[in-house]
């Protein structure tokens, strides 16, 4: 790849990179704020929002509404979307055309972890459909970071529990695998190289990642050849 980098980890995003539920976020989004009397609309989530946590959404939102938003409010917000998502899911769960193959096939060669601003049960519950659930060496979820991304902090917590097990990883060894913006720079605010699959943003958007990919089967050449 790019500059001689020889990669160890793969650190993927979830929602947008696996899962393919970015509509079901903003449906559900749209339907807990109507009661709080804010607005969002499909063009400010795709063109704006895409890659914040649930608690960072809310909070951005509630911000820009110049509404008061406590830690009561905030928590009961986040529970109350949750509890909508994963009934949601259970029907209408997608997963992006190639990745479990290209998990399956890339676990053999890599190290492989989740960094998503999910819940762990979500997670838990897609990759078990999936049946990639044996494949993630480790999984960081919303539960554990205080910031979503573009905060690296849950970068920066999966790579000190991966030294654990892998001693000899850097930032530098671990490429982050992202659809959004905010994943995007968190890679890099976590000194991390990021692929940015077309998921979400045309190529000209993404132009940022240190990579752009159409396609799991085109990542999935290109890691097998470095």
């Amino acid at each position: 790849m790019r500059g001689h980098v020889i990669f160890k980890a793969l650190i993927c995003d979830f929602n947008g990179l696996i899962l393919d539920d970015e509509g079901i976020h903003l449906e559900l989004f749209q339907r807990v704020l109507i009661d709080e009397e804010i607005t969002l609309s499909d063009k400010d989530y795709w063109e704006t929002y895409v890659g914040y946590d649930d608690k960072g959404m809310f909070q951005v939102l509630f911000e820009r509404d110049h509404k008061k938003l406590t830690p009561k409010k905030l928590k009961d917000l986040v529970q109350k979307k949750g509890e909508l998502y994963l009934p949601t899911l259970k029907e209408r769960i997608r997963f992006f055309p190639g990745v479990i193959d290209f998990i399956h096939q890339v676990e053999k060669k890599y190290v492989l972890a989740i960094v998503s601003g999910a819940l762990k049960n979500e997670i838990d519950f897609a990759l078990k459909e999936g049946k990639i659930d044996h494949s993630f060496e480790l999984i960081v979820s919303a539960e554990e970071t205080k910031h979503g991304k573009p905060d690296p902090e849950g970068l920066v917590i999966a790579l000190t529990r991966l030294k654990k097990n892998h001693p000899e990883f850097t930032p530098q060894s671990c490429l982050v695998l992202e659809d959004s913006l905010a994943g995007i720079e968190a890679a890099h605010r976590a000194g991390m190289k990021c692929a940015a699959l077309t998921h979400t943003y045309p190529r000209e958007q993404l132009a940022v990642a240190d990579y752009v990919i159409d396609s799991f089967e085109e990542l999935k050449t290109i890691l097998f050849n470095q």
